[in-house]
């Protein structure tokens, strides 16, 4: 059990200091000289609209991960629904034991219409 935390620590160590690198990498091509300074506040407006881009393609998919799941939950609804229920045990056996004593015994009371 220790060792399993112990590698999902090193694994989200690994993958801060792979986002880090990502960073500097990105940084450094858009950094190259004292000019592109001037530019930085561009630079980190496109960074703000790709990052909300990117929380709107998050949520698009939590929305159809949770639809995906609501149809589901429906449809097994739906099924439930659509099955006729079984009579409990106790009215089944009463209902054909009555049955069985009446099926041969005459109708009299189609006479007294």
């Amino acid at each position: 059990m220790a060792t399993h935390v112990a590698q999902r620590r090193d694994l989200t160590q690994v993958a801060q200091e792979e986002r880090e690198v990502r960073v500097e990498d990105y940084l450094n091509d858009k950094l190259q000289t004292i000019a592109d300074l001037a530019g930085i506040d561009a630079l980190l407006e496109d960074v703000r609209q790709q990052q909300g881009l990117l929380e709107q393609q998050v949520c698009k998919v939590i929305i159809v991960q949770h639809l995906a799941l609501i149809c589901c939950s429906c449809e097994k609804h739906r099924t439930l629904l659509m099955t006729p229920p079984k009579p409990p045990k106790s009215i089944q056996k009463s209902f054909f034991s009555r049955y069985r004593r009446l099926r041969h015994k005459p109708l009299m009371w189609i006479v007294d219409l």
